[in-house]
């Protein structure tokens, strides 16, 4: 989905977008998915059982991890996190976002920032991850955002995005009714894997998720093989920061 022409769409209008909605965030997924009978809390847990598994399949034990989410919204996923990993940072543009991350979530850091350069030293984290948070990233930016990432990786470590798959035909509906994605550009998924490539990333795999909603517990595998199709809703793609 390309940009309103008649917008230009920068890192100050995402912030701006997202303070706006930071209460009624959860309604408008909702709304968006309703065809669908589901709630956007099933797509939170999905990502979130998706996410813990692959961590824990790369880089073992998840108690022993220090975890960023990377555009990190109001937080819906901290929840069922912060007590999985040894620690978990969240960062976003929207300040709104934050202070409702803050007041709604314990034992998690929040930052705000401007977008660019994290506030974050090189190294510092084992994990790196960011849900359906690229589309909304300036298509200029997009570089910067996955070096960023990369800088912040411990050598060896793992990146995670998470991003609507835009050959399905389902995805483009939610993505067409929902005003939050008014300016949203979905990337597939070789656009993912070409810019981890350019900035340098190993080990870089993607697979699409959702195939079969209400997917739980023994479906994953299920999922995950029908997957290598390519039509699920969703899709994930890892990649390691080389230890070199």
């Amino acid at each position: 989905m390309q940009p309103d022409s008649g917008k230009t769409v920068t890192q100050e209008k995402v912030s701006e977008d997202f303070d706006r909605y930071v209460e009624s965030y959860t309604q408008q997924i909702d709304d968006a998915v309703s065809f669908s009978g589901l709630k956007a809390d099933f797509f939170v847990k999905a990502k979130c059982e998706y996410l813990l598994r692959l961590t824990e399949r790369y880089l073992g034990s998840n108690a022993d991890l220090h975890v960023l989410d990377l555009g990190c919204g109001v937080a819906s996923y901290h929840h069922h996190l912060v007590t999985k990993y040894k620690s978990l940072t969240g960062i976003d543009v929207s300040r709104k976002s934050i202070e409702y991350a803050e007041q709604h979530n314990e034992n998690v850091r929040y930052d705000v920032y401007p977008g660019g350069t994290l506030p974050y030293d090189d190294n510092q984290f084992d994990v790196a991850f960011a849900v359906c948070v690229m589309h909304h990233v300036p298509t200029g930016d997009w570089p910067v955002f996955v070096e960023q990432m990369k800088r912040v990786l411990k050598p060896g470590g793992l990146g995670v995005v998470f991003e609507h798959n835009p050959v399905n035909p389902l995805t483009w509906r939610i993505v067409s009714n929902c005003p939050i994605d008014a300016d949203a550009v979905l990337l597939k998924q070789k656009e993912i894997r070409a810019l981890f490539e350019d900035a340098g990333f190993d080990a870089i795999r993607t697979r699409s998720i959702l195939s079969i909603p209400p997917i739980a517990g023994p479906l994953y595998p299920v999922d995950e093989t029908l997957g290598l199709i390519g039509l699920g809703a969703q899709y994930y793609m890892t990649a390691r920061k080389p230890l070199g």
